[in-house]
């Protein structure tokens, strides 16, 4: 059940807690925050909208023969495969191009601007595509650009008069028919395409010049990398914010869904996930050396689904410490504390879980938290006012300059303990105290302080 209090105190709290050394950023996911995910020009098509891996390979460039932008393409390397950058105008399905975009004027030769760097064996080609009443009356697919070209040069492109009602044409770095594949890094700019009937221009294609761009992006808990980074550019979001939380205002809540044939499970973690890396999540640098993992979770499994979460120190690239906390069928929130056993000095941790195989399972966490060993011990010896440990369990320290009080609140506002005219380190006792978050408001007779505290 979330709690609440009045909005001004919320307010303090969350603008004036401190995160604390080696504590887990953002482990509550109060924070969230939009990730890009990839530009494309408004009226073209791009291959990071249809199928989008992580990896942009059509961008937006201020190298530009026209106007501002010009559009910048090529090839990309995704484990060992490349990919082939392609834009297009028009209508394309699973095997190919389906339908043109309205488009009537006569016109015989297609003129546009680039720039590009293509290795041997490297081809722009165009692939060009005339309709009338739904029949293909026309199709070409030819060479634009190859070699290394650092200025901007023209390319005229003759394609007949043949009359149209729609048009599909684009750009695609490789052979349209997939004979060949880019080189990765190799690339191309376009820009100011113009249509051309005796030398004389007619309407240009919308968008000609790339001068018009939209971007996607997807939601995220800041600090945090998800699933959500790579299907987002399909459509799919399987890693979401939800009001259902332990404490504060959110959680996150993880999802198994199906999408076609293929079910596809949430992923979350610290470090940055790479699907077609040999090690698909990277660590983040860390210090610190806890002795205990805590946090909260439900947990909804399908058919005998499987989740948990998983952390792993490293100092110098090797594994000082491993940690997995399986997580059961929960319907309310329910708490683990997991012991962390160290090795060595941690300069780097990797955080992760997993919404199960199944679809329809769904994982929600909340105040994840590392507590003990030396958790807080940094920031309490040097900050001017602090409280250690947070989560406590049964004490907790504040340490300030000068003459102070303290007060622990519940978050309905009821005075649960308190002291006046303190010097320097106060232990309070919080034995008496039920698992939960409170208040803790800090004063002299000059300034308040109010922070959150964990009690587990």
């Amino acid at each position: 059940m979330k709690l609440f209090y009045s909005i001004s105190l919320v307010l303090l709290y969350t603008s004036t807690s401190l995160a604390q050394f080696g504590q887990i950023e953002n482990g509550g996911f109060e924070d969230w925050s939009n990730s890009h995910l990839y530009d494309t020009p408004v009226d073209w098509t791009s291959i990071d909208e249809v199928a989008f891996y992580g990896i942009n390979t059509i961008t937006q460039s201020t190298d530009a023969h026209h106007g501002s932008y010009s559009l910048r393409i090529e090839g990309a390397l995704i484990g060992t495969d490349t990919l082939m950058g392609y834009v297009y105008h028009g209508v394309s399905g699973p095997s190919g191009p389906t339908a043109g975009l309205p488009y009537s004027d006569n016109f015989e030769a297609v003129n546009l601007q680039y720039k590009c760097d293509l290795p041997p064996g490297d081809t722009l080609f165009m692939l060009f595509i005339r309709y009338s009443g739904g029949n293909i009356v026309q199709w070409n697919s030819m060479p634009v650009a190859y070699g290394t070209y650092n200025s901007w040069t023209s390319g005229l492109l003759y394609v007949g008069n043949t009359a149209q009602d729609s048009l599909f044409f684009g750009f695609i770095l490789g052979n349209p028919n997939y004979t060949s594949l880019p080189s990765p890094g190799a690339w191309a700019l376009i820009d100011n395409i113009q249509f051309f009937s005796s030398s004389v221009t007619v309407t240009p294609p919308a968008n000609y010049s790339f001068e018009n761009w939209t971007s996607a992006y997807t939601e995220v808990p800041s600090s945090w990398h998800s699933t959500n980074e790579l299907l987002s550019g399909v459509g799919i979001e399987n890693a979401n914010q939800t009001t259902d939380a332990y404490t504060g205002n959110y959680a996150v809540e993880l999802s198994t869904i199906l999408s076609g044939s293929d079910t596809i499970g949430a992923v979350l973690s610290k470090g940055v996930i790479d699907y077609f890396a040999a090690i698909p999540i990277g660590s983040v640098p860390y210090s610190g050396s806890p002795t205990m993992f805590n946090g909260f979770y439900k947990y909804s499994p399908v058919n005998g689904a499987q989740s948990g979460i998983q952390v792993e120190f490293f100092e110098a690239g090797n594994t000082i410490g491993n940690i997995w906390e399986p997580f059961t069928a929960q319907s309310s929130f329910t708490e683990f504390n997991t012991p962390i056993s160290l090795t060595g000095t941690p300069d780097s941790v990797l955080i992760s879980t997993y919404s199960g195989q199944n679809p329809g399972s769904v994982l929600i966490l909340d105040d994840l938290s590392f507590s003990g060993g030396n958790v807080g011990l940094d920031e309490f010896a040097t900050m001017t006012t602090n409280i250690y440990p947070n989560p406590a369990n049964e004490k907790v320290m504040i340490k300030t300059q000068g003459v102070y009080n303290y007060e622990i609140m519940s978050l309905s506002g009821c005075s649960i303990s308190n002291g006046s005219n303190l010097i320097g380190i106060t232990k309070i006792d919080l034995s008496h105290l039920s698992v939960g978050t409170y208040i803790i408001r800090i004063s002299n007779n000059k300034s308040i302080e109010t922070h959150k505290l964990t009690v587990n």
